[in-house]
Order: C-alpha cells, then sequence, then structure tokens
C-alpha cells in the first residue's frame, strides 16, 4: 500500500459541521445546563475515542509494513 493509497481528504464543509456542533453543544451547555464543563468533558471522550481508534490502524499498518518485509526476504 502505496503512501498515495493512504492519504484521505475529506471535504472542507466536515469541519464546519465539527465546529458548529462543538459550539453548540457549548451554547446548550451553558443555557440549559449551567455549565460549560459537561459538554467540554464529552467532546474530550470522542476525541480521546478518535485518538485509540487512530493509534490501533497505525499499529495495524506497522505490522503489515512487517508482514511485506518479512515476505520480501
Amino acid at each position: 500500500m502505496g503512501l498515495t493509497e493512504s492519504r484521505v481528504e475529506l471535504p472542507m464543509w466536515i469541519a464546519g459541521v465539527v465546529v458548529a456542533l462543538f459550539a453548540g453543544s457549548l451554547a446548550y451547555g451553558i443555557v440549559v445546563m449551567q455549565s460549560a464543563l459537561t459538554p467540554i468533558i464529552v467532546w474530550l471522550g470522542i476525541l480521546g475515542a478518535g485518538l485509540s481508534a487512530f493509534v490501533v490502524y497505525l499499529l495495524y499498518r506497522l505490522v503489515l509494513a512487517v508482514e511485506t518485509i518479512a515476505d520480501e526476504r
């Protein structure tokens, strides 16, 4: 798997949607729950889950690379 095959391009509107969701949840937390901490904790949990999935993906890519090198020898 080459470098060009692993690149994923996301449309810019996805970043806008994520920012809008974050701002909306932060406003909801401030207005309804009187606390900005709760939405931030939820978003940090989502970020942590995403980072964990990314690390698992990198480990998977490492195993594929090691197997490819082993098969060539």
